[in-house]
């Protein structure tokens, strides 16, 4: 494999191209949305909540087939995969297009969540292909391409939702999936790699009634209560689904979460990191947005499209840091760089608690955020790119894959239900007059940076105890994998 250097189909700046278009449209769908929730609260006449699933949901089916895609790509062929995933994908974006209900937004959304499996297969095409030296830089512009797109989606998504319609972004993304799609089946060759094996049915089940178990009541808890007896009950059915996939994977022949993996306390320490990273990613999101659109004194009462551009700034310096990280990885080491990212994403959260005041202080803020984000992504793929063996990887980078979207997911669903919890009724002047709304209260958010600055330091200490990646077990046919921090 080292002595490669043209990669797929034609060369590797082209597939690297062709990846990194497939991650920026995943995530920018991800997210164009998440400016007109406030919007499609008040269409469909529903709850903060609720519509805190729209994004939800997204992520959490795309939790439940990520593992599915990559371990039938390390067996099957990771491009053929990644196709069936696009062309899902392509007919759920259709869909959504012209969903009529809160409900039907949301079932078109929960297919399109499998295109999130394009993340880990993309990885797993770059590590079976690439020569090894590139590696970390590819890694690293399309893990920038998820922070980048979703970015994008906020500004673009925010324009055309005001301009046009919600739908209108639907429309206009279909046509581009469907062209991506060709690019793949046309540019991008079949890996090598295969991994026969038997697929976890047990694992996938568990896995995913774990997931739900936990999610719902995070987001329903402000309406049912946090001692409720349907918030308690799907809490210890996911505690319980937890043991139960712990047991089943110890015994099973071919895994979907490989514990017997040599080094598998570190995987799992990357997953947590992926975990917190996409937690604090995904909870500033829906608070900005709600911050930014809630009227004075509360809010800044800006509009829609004035609202993405809060966010401009941060997917300029996401775009820079992605490929700045994997320089790093290359130089200082994977720990090293992700302890430094850990480090960022912290000082954001102090920043977010002492200073809110005013837009300019958010806009930094978010700068601050992204800029560690896009280093903790980096790094953390490249720290499991280190431990895992060629014949794993699909499997194991789906998982991580998976972490990061569970943890947008729940930082979603906890900050929805904060914000839904800890509203108040204030006084806004439109052209008709006075009126009273209830609105988010400055406690709500305050409490959404406590809870993430909380969660940033467990990931900085998680960072801090990672050692050095260990030498793989390779069968013969696969070439060593030296760690480089």
């Amino acid at each position: 494999m080292a002595g490669r250097s043209n990669g797929l189909g034609g060369g590797t700046g082209l597939v690297l191209v062709i990846l990194s278009l497939t991650g920026l449209m995943v995530s920018f769908s991800e997210s164009m949305l998440i400016p007109a929730l406030p919007t499609l609260q008040a269409e469909f006449h529903t709850t903060e909540a609720v519509v805190s699933w729209v994004p939800a949901i997204y992520l959490l089916f795309g939790s439940l087939t990520t593992p599915t895609f990559g371990k039938l790509g390390d067996t099957y062929g990771k491009k053929k995969l990644l196709l069936v995933a696009l062309t899902l994908y392509t007919i759920a974006v259709i869909g959504n297009g012209f969903a009529w209900s809160i409900d039907s937004l949301l079932a078109f959304r929960a297919i399109q969540g499998v295109g999130l499996a394009m993340f880990p297969l993309a990885f797993a095409l770059i590590r079976d292909e690439f020569p090894r030296e590139k590696v970390p830089t590819a890694t690293g512009i399309i893990s920038a391409m998820f922070a980048v797109g979703a970015t994008i989606g906020f500004i673009g998504g925010g324009y055309i939702t005001q301009t046009y319609s919600w739908q209108t972004n639907y429309h206009l993304l279909a046509p581009v999936a469907a062209i991506v799609t060709l690019l793949v089946l046309w540019r991008i060759r079949e890996s090598p790699v295969r991994t026969p094996s038997r697929l976890d049915i047990w694992g996938i089940v568990l896995l995913g009634v774990a997931i739900v178990g936990f999610l719902v009541p995070l987001t329903e808890a402000s309406v049912w209560g946090w001692t409720s007896v349907y918030t308690l009950s799907l809490f210890a059915i996911a505690i319980i689904a937890v043991i139960a996939l712990v047991y089943a994977e110890l015994r099973v022949r071919d895994p979907l979460i490989d514990l017997k993996l040599k080094g598998v306390r570190h995987v799992l320490e990357t997953n947590l990191m992926m975990f917190i990273a996409g937690f604090a990613m995904f909870m500033v999101y829906l608070a900005m947005v709600y911050l930014t659109r809630t009227p004075p004194p509360v809010g800044f009462g800006l509009d829609t499209f004035q609202s993405a551009l809060v966010f401009v700034p941060a997917g300029l310096v996401i775009l820079v840091a992605g490929p700045l990280f994997g320089r790093i990885v290359t130089r200082r080491g994977a720990k090293n760089a992700l302890l430094l990212a850990s480090l960022i994403v912290v000082a954001s959260f102090i920043w977010f608690f002492l200073f809110n005041a005013t837009l300019a202080e958010i806009v930094i803020g978010t700068v601050i955020l992204f800029a560690g984000i896009g280093g903790v992504f980096v790094a953390a793929i490249n720290v499991l790119i280190m431990y895992v063996p060629p014949s794993k990887t699909g499997a194991e980078t789906a998982l991580n894959t998976v972490f990061r979207f569970i943890g947008g997911a729940v930082g979603t669903a906890i900050a929805g239900s904060l914000l839904t919890l800890y509203e108040a009724p204030i006084t806004v002047v439109l052209p008709a007059g006075p009126t009273v709304v209830l609105a988010p209260t400055n406690q709500a958010f305050a409490y959404i940076a406590v809870v993430a600055l909380i969660l940033s330091i467990v990931g900085v200490v998680t960072a801090y105890v990672l050692k050095r990646a260990p030498d793989v077990e390779l069968p013969n046919n696969e070439e060593p994998h030296v760690p480089a921090g």
